[in-house]
């Protein structure tokens, strides 16, 4: 949960070795009423002595449609609940599996950007897909991003062949006759092609075809402008040339945008283009298109702000959503394999890319996986993955909550029945039910929230069920956290959390660890802005809270205490400065415009609930004015907002703290002073503001 933030609905499942996982041969068991699948966790503790009636967990009925399951009593009464997760694997009888319709093609896009590390990888991941690929029936070509676009090619000397990678801008990409693009398309790994010897030795494993195009940034590669025909190409001691039929300009350094859009070139006018991915492994942001710096104003602690960061990220969601928008229109989906997500790049610019086109997104990668061999297979699960959107049946109480946690979610003419893109519909994706409650009288019955997730390759079909215990010993629990929401966040957490459908000890830790959190972190503000601090440090500093985190954090002040802790959390903005053409409304505005004074007063809006901080200097009609407004932002939620009026004071000096240090405020204030954007220090300036004797501020400005 705290590196990756990826929507459900693009989850990905990696297929590597079974660890301690049951294999069954056959195909898997699904319920008849609700289609989830059959499993220990889901209540058919028996499927594994090959008994076939069990009960579901799910919909609470059996497999023959008998009717409601029986209650039965629990004597669990500890401090936590309890997890149970179940891993089956369901191998594929003969026959069952079957190759993806037409060839297509796979383009690979690698970053030349890279850490030695990040080559082996890489490397890793290449070669794989290469393979798979061309297993499939699938054409493969391979891009680098580095001293603009490079197509990786092979000329013939003699009776061999020399790698070499020529230098292509998007308009030769377009004049490229389909003859002529044959040549970046290569063969199976070991294969020869019409007129060529063969591309690799009998050694292809140990030395694949694709290693020597994937390299440190601090080798670059052997460059020599374009050559006439006949002229000798000097040896280069397996380092490719680089075709130098242009000299690439600065503004064309490791731009992504421009190798997609030749992948696009390459891709088009295949008559079974419609099967094709274009998959980019990367190493931070890609660079721009040259901005044109735009003068914005903003008024408050610290004057005029640079206006660089602002309009960098709306041309980079205008660029990448128009490719993701030209990819979706291509039927060609965009994947992406990110070593690091600086800034928070692959969340916004290169996830709209990914969820226009039907494909997926994996970011901070070298904390996902352990080893280079499950980074291959997460990049090969990526570029077979199936493309056309899925019905999903999640039963849940509200479908709100639906959209909110798996992203797109469009309701079908089935009751309860989501679309959801990138889901293949055969497998399936998560069932969830509504967790059931105890009897009244009988209160030690456990109540329980089920998530299941299933991911399904050409041979095997892998499932994970996490079962989560809801106990009423826990009345904290039941009273603050949607368990809903909860279980859906923590089916996720188990798959995305290193390979956990094929590693069952990773699951159940990164499930545990997070229910204790939660659970923690329910009872006062206090656990909540610490957990938050654990989470990025949220809103106020320039980065964006996990989605997952903010919904847990907002089922907790759905019947919590309100406190001022309640400001990291918030996912809206809205400021009135007082400025004369304010004309006393209530106006939203970007995260890094929230300059505020003490004399402003301050809406947030969480979903849930509308908070109004009146800043000391605000007049009653002011005042009142500015809660008539957020009233009305209150009535337009489709979930009802309670309204809570919020004073400077302790709670200022005490959100202060806890945003500076959430373990000992003395020993790190003075670093977290030293090192604090603008954004930072304007939100630190506006703290002092209102609760200018503590203790804290004290501190502050010895430091």
């Amino acid at each position: 949960m705290e590196t990756l933030s990826l929507p459900l609905g693009f989850v990905w499942a990696p297929f590597g070795p079974a660890v301690s996982i049951p294999r069954l041969s056959r195909l898997p068991s699904r319920c008849g009423t609700c289609g989830s699948f059959l499993a220990p966790a889901n209540g058919a503790e028996l499927v594994r002595s090959g008994q076939r009636s069990w009960t579901c967990v799910f919909c609470g009925r059996d497999d023959n449609d008998s009717g409601e399951i029986a209650a039965q009593h629990s004597e669990d009464k500890i401090t936590l609940p309890e997890l149970t997760v179940d891993f089956v694997e369901y191998v594929h009888p003969d026959g069952a599996a079957r190759s993806p319709s037409g060839r297509g093609a796979v383009v690979l896009i690698v970053d030349e950007n890279l850490d030695p590390e990040e080559v082996s990888w890489s490397r890793a991941a290449a070669a794989s897909v290469h393979a798979s690929a061309t297993a499939n029936g699938s054409r493969f070509a391979l891009l680098t991003i580095g001293a603009g676009c490079s197509a990786a090619v092979h000329y013939k000397k003699h009776d061999e062949t020399v790698p070499a990678l020529e230098m292509l801008s998007q308009r030769q990409a377009e004049r490229l006759h389909p003859e002529e693009k044959e040549k970046f398309f290569w063969p199976p790994p070991g294969k020869e092609s019409s007129g060529q010897s063969s591309i690799v030795d009998d050694n292809a494993s140990a030395s694949p075809y694709t290693n020597v195009f994937i390299r440190p940034r601090s080798l670059p590669m052997h460059e020599r402008e374009q050559v006439e025909d006949g002229e000798h190409i000097e040896e280069t001691d397996d380092v490719p040339l680089r075709q130098k039929t242009r000299v690439a300009s600065e503004e064309e350094l490791r731009r992504l945008d421009i190798a997609i859009n030749v992948a696009f070139e390459f891709i088009s006018g295949m008559a079974d283009a419609e099967n094709s991915r274009i998959l980019c492994l990367l190493t931070g942001p890609p660079t721009l298109p040259p901005l044109p710096i735009v003068e914005t104003r903003a008024t408050g602690l610290f004057g005029k702000a640079s206006p660089d960061a602002e309009s960098e990220g709306a041309v980079l969601s205008r660029l990448y959503d128009h490719i993701g928008t030209k990819a979706g229109d291509l039927r060609v989906a965009l994947d992406f394999l990110c070593f690091g997500a600086p800034q928070g790049f692959a969340g916004t610019m290169l996830l709209a890319a990914a969820k226009r086109s039907r494909g997926g997104l994996v970011y901070a990668a070298s904390h996902s996986f352990s080893t280079a061999a499950a980074f291959a297979e997460a990049a090969t699960f990526l570029s077979q993955r199936p493309t056309r959107p899925g019905v999903v049946a999640i039963r849940v109480s509200s479908p709100l909550a639906v959209a909110r946690v798996i992203g797109p979610a469009f309701p079908t003419a089935a009751p309860q029945t989501y679309a959801i893109p990138g889901v293949d519909p055969t497998a399936g994706f998560t069932v969830i039910l509504k967790p059931k409650q105890g009897i009244e009288e009988q209160s030690d019955l456990p109540a329980h929230a089920v998530v299941q997730l299933a991911a399904k390759s050409l041979e095997s079909t892998r499932v994970v069920t996490v079962r989560i215990p809801l106990t009423t010993s826990i009345p904290h629990y039941l009273k603050n956290i949607d368990v809903e929401i909860c279980a859906l966040i923590l089916g996720k957490a188990c798959v995305v959390s290193g390979g956990a459908l094929f590693h069952p000890h990773i699951a159940a830790r990164s499930i545990d660890v997070s229910v204790r959190r939660l659970l923690r972190g329910s009872e006062a503000s206090a656990g909540v802005v610490r957990l938050l601090y654990e989470l990025r440090r949220g809103l106020l500093i320039e980065r964006q809270v996990d989605p997952d985190c903010s919904l847990i954090l907002r089922s907790f002040f759905l019947r919590a205490e309100c406190s001022i802790a309640s400001l990291l959390m918030s996912p809206r903005f809205f400021t009135n400065a007082m400025s004369a053409e304010g004309g006393g409304l209530m106006t939203e505005v970007p995260l890094q415009k929230s300059y505020v004074t003490k004399d402003a007063v301050l809406v947030l809006d969480t979903g849930f609930n509308v908070f109004v901080y009146v800043g000391e200097e605000a007049s009653p009609q002011v005042e009142e004015a500015i809660s008539e407004s957020a009233r009305s932002v209150a009535t337009q939620r489709i979930a009802p907002c309670q309204l809570w009026k919020l004073r400077p004071g302790h709670d200022a000096d005490y959100l202060l703290e806890s945003y500076l240090s959430p373990t000992d405020p003395v020993k790190s204030i003075g670093s977290s002073i030293g090192s604090a954007t603008p954004t930072e220090q304007g939100f630190i300036q506006y703290c002092k503001s209102l609760a200018p004797d503590s203790i804290t501020v004290r501190l502050l400005q010895s430091a």
